[in-house]
């Protein structure tokens, strides 16, 4: 999406690159530009990242796929062989992205008459979440499972894989089916496999840029993106709710991460029986307010002397990250949260109002310095 989250470290001709995309076709050219070492990054992977060397035979094939529709996000050969840490086997995969039934219903055709393992997940709006296909064993470590593909993908992981795209694309890409093709057997066997019926996939005819069906699932015309007013209204509503939330996550990447910096060099000045009793306040204040903390640290036994820098330190640290889950979840756009709330549970419970207030997160100027200035501030 525009500003909010881009990668701090490719280029600004990239990044004005990939924010100049507006439709499905232009990410395929990009995505293939990129794979073809004319195009130096691409978003979701560090600056200047290029694909592993094994994965370069495969170039041809799967910038063909992003150029007929198919946007490809991972992939791997099949290996067979010995590694410093054991025996690996690795099944030829590919996961993608198809925004277009017609396309789907091709790539799904070809590659299960072949025989691959495929798992196909809906994310269009109104599709059930739930998925009764397991994911399936990629890659194996002396018989030991190392990675699984064909999960469904979390919302709050798409803002990982795009960031920087035009939001009206990303709105487009991750409402699409997600695809995951893997060979039924390793090594160069599920090479010889797989590569050749992708070859097959891309299509001569030209496909049409814009979607068959409406949001809603109502079908369309051929110059028509939505059946009504309603439905691009909503489109529109979901676009600014995004914007809004990603543009507040800015300001929290601002805030947090010196904060969470600072809070570590606090918590290693205490000792093992105020690490306990900030254990213990923590859990109990899940559903407290932070203006409570101060009347329970005498009976946490916390010392007097560090009383006011403990409330300071740990009550808005607490709440502000409940505050941004609340939000994030509300919005379906949790980035970097995992493993930070001290309940996420409790979090998507509280989910209210926060998405759309005015500055739901706390501002740069506001930062708090934990552990040093005792005086409580920005404790909302």
């Amino acid at each position: 999406m525009h500003t909010p989250i881009t990668l701090p470290s490719m280029s600004r001709a990239d990044q004005r690159t990939w924010e100049a995309a507006r439709t499905v076709a232009a990410l395929g050219e990009l995505m293939a530009r990129w794979l073809e070492g004319t195009l130096e990054s691409r978003p979701g992977c560090e600056a200047r990242c290029r694909p592993e060397d094994e994965m370069l035979p495969l170039v041809p094939t799967l910038a063909a796929l992003c150029r007929a529709g198919y946007i490809t996000t991972g992939s791997q050969p099949g290996i067979v062989g010995l590694g410093v840490n054991g025996g690996w086997e690795q099944h030829a995969w590919v996961d993608l992205v198809v925004t277009d039934r017609a396309l789907l219903d091709r790539l799904v055709a070809i590659v299960t008459e072949g025989g691959m393992l495929v798992r196909v997940h809906d994310h269009r709006h109104g599709a059930p979440a739930a998925s009764a296909e397991q994911p399936v064993v990629a890659t194996t470590c002396d018989g030991q499972i190392h990675m699984e593909v064909g999960d469904r993908m979390r919302a709050i992981d798409m803002p990982r894989l795009w960031p920087g795209l035009h939001p009206a694309l990303y709105e487009e890409i991750t409402h699409g089916w997600h695809v995951s093709v893997v060979a039924p057997t390793v090594g160069a066997e599920g090479d010889g496999l797989l590569w050749p019926l992708l070859d097959r996939v891309p299509d001569t005819a030209e496909y049409e840029d814009e979607p068959e069906e409406c949001r809603c699932g109502t079908q369309l015309g051929a110059e028509e993106r939505y059946c009504g007013p309603a439905c691009e209204a909503e489109a529109a509503a979901s676009l600014a709710a995004q914007e809004r939330f990603l543009a507040s996550y800015q300001r929290y990447l601002d805030w947090a991460f010196p904060a969470l910096a600072d809070l570590a060099t606090y918590a290693a000045g205490l000792d093992a029986e105020e690490l306990a009793a900030l254990a213990a306040l923590e859990k109990e204040s899940r559903t407290q307010q932070p203006d409570l903390w101060l009347s329970r640290r005498r009976a946490a036994g916390i010392a007097e002397r560090r009383s006011a820098q403990f409330a300071d330190a740990a009550g808005p640290h607490l709440h502000r990250l409940r505050r941004l889950g609340t939000a994030a979840r509300d919005a379906g756009l949790a980035v970097l949260t995992q493993g930070l709330l001290p309940d996420p549970a409790d979090a998507e419970r509280l989910a209210g109002p926060w998405l759309h207030r005015k500055h739901p997160f706390p501002r740069p100027e506001h930062r708090v310095s934990w552990g040093t200035d005792t005086t409580p501030r920005n404790g909302a």
